[in-house]
């Protein structure tokens, strides 16, 4: 029994850790904020889904742009679709968790 309720409590705080360290699906985020999220899926993985989503949407040197991309953070396989390209330092994270990022 004990064994049973230490593995629920541990699975239960795994869990938390992880869904609070993930993209939100329908939320819009910077691409330095994809970039710096912890990594809960396999190690880089954020990390190159946002080079990948910049990549496949034509936008020149994705390394050096990525962090002025707006996406929008999806249920598809992708998890990551390019909004729009916001321009340098143009890409605005609220500080309030749960609302979308913005290009100004």
């Amino acid at each position: 029994m004990k064994f049973t309720l230490l593995s629920a409590t541990m699975l239960a705080c795994v869990t938390t850790v992880l869904g609070a360290n993930t993209c939100t699906a329908g939320l819009y985020y910077c691409g330095d904020t994809i970039k710096a999220l912890p990594d809960a899926y396999p190690v880089g993985w954020y990390y190159g889904a946002a080079e990948q989503a910049t990549y496949d949407a034509g936008i020149p040197d994705p390394r050096g742009s990525t962090p002025d991309v707006l996406f929008e953070c999806t249920t598809d396989i992708n998890f990551l679709k390019v909004v729009k390209n916001c321009g340098l330092n143009r890409c605005i994270t609220p500080e309030e968790s749960g609302k979308d990022a913005y290009c100004v």
